[in-house]
């Protein structure tokens, strides 16, 4: 076949037809993999010794690539909780999935959703919701913001992002890069927080998080301590909008994260280089700490 001599049309072809699996398929992904199956039978049935059985193989590849590429990145999920965003109050329960950020009168963080109560229904449900925790009008207390991996429910206000801000971003796709296609605004008397066990790997990461924290923000000002801790965690979300904006514009946005992952890689190396010298344990963790 003449399609078999021109392997990158094929590969094109294929990458695009498992994308358009996944965002034409509403109800299920399975539908798709199905496709890569038969593919792959297909494959099977053409002699083993022919370079036609390879390519189709890879070419099959391909194809799954594209369709797992983009129901993981892309495509919001048949139970994702932006499926209940109609804008009404409901009960979300789930996972704190980020360090709370402070704004104006309250805080806000990433919530991961396991269960939905709406329309006096418990529905099980995915995904990742942007939440903000107002301070009541009457109140001056501040807000005590639930920590990094704790367990909450929260009744609020359930609904989709906007579009865009005064300040010109995109609100709407910035949230949909970290994959969080809603959001919930909700008072702060009205998020619990669930018991947890006293010491796990979630609550030591958010102890150094929080140590490194209070040492950015005692030597330098919010503004820079903020900058520098965008960097060093790889996390944007801290920063004042304009400057987000700024790094958008200029297409530089990508460096904060690539800055933190290039601390992980230099941790990891030394880590492994101070192991190899048969440094004691200790030594080891107060030198990568500091």
């Amino acid at each position: 076949m003449k399609l078999f001599q021109r392997p990158l049309a094929l590969f094109t072809a294929a990458y695009i037809a498992g994308i358009i699996c996944i965002v034409q398929l509403h109800i299920s992904p399975v539908i798709g993999f199905g496709v890569a199956m038969a593919l792959y039978i297909a494959a099977c049935f053409i002699p083993a010794g022919s370079g036609q059985r390879i390519l189709l193989m890879l070419v099959v590849g391909v194809f799954a690539v594209g369709l797992v590429r983009t129901m993981v990145y892309r495509h919001v999920l048949y139970n994702d909780l932006s499926r209940y965003a109609k804008g009404k109050m409901v009960y979300v329960q789930g996972t704190v999935d980020s360090a709370p950020v402070v704004v104006k009168n309250g805080c806000r963080f990433v919530i991961k959703a396991s269960m939905v109560e709406a329309y006096n229904r418990e529905y099980a449900v995915t995904g990742r919701a942007m939440v903000t925790l107002y301070r009541p009008f009457h109140s001056n207390t501040p807000i005590q913001a639930p920590s990094y991996g704790a367990k909450v429910r929260i009744r609020g206000r359930l609904q989709l992002p906007e579009e865009g801000s005064g300040s010109g971003v995109n609100y709407k796709a910035y949230l949909a890069r970290q994959r969080v296609f809603s959001e919930i605004a909700a008072v702060a008397g009205n998020c619990y927080t669930e018991p947890s066990p006293k010491w796990s790997i979630g609550s030591v990461a958010e102890g150094f998080r929080s140590s490194l924290k209070k040492q950015a923000y005692s030597l330098f000002s919010p503004l820079h301590a903020e900058m520098l801790l965008g960097i060093l965690l790889g996390s944007y979300s801290a920063l004042p909008l304009d400057i987000q904006n700024a790094f958008m514009r200029s297409g530089t946005m990508h460096l904060l994260a690539a800055s933190g992952f290039n601390c992980s890689i230099l941790l990891a190396i030394f880590g492994y280089a101070l192991r190899r010298l048969s440094t004691p344990k200790i030594a080891v963790n107060i030198l990568l700490i500091g």
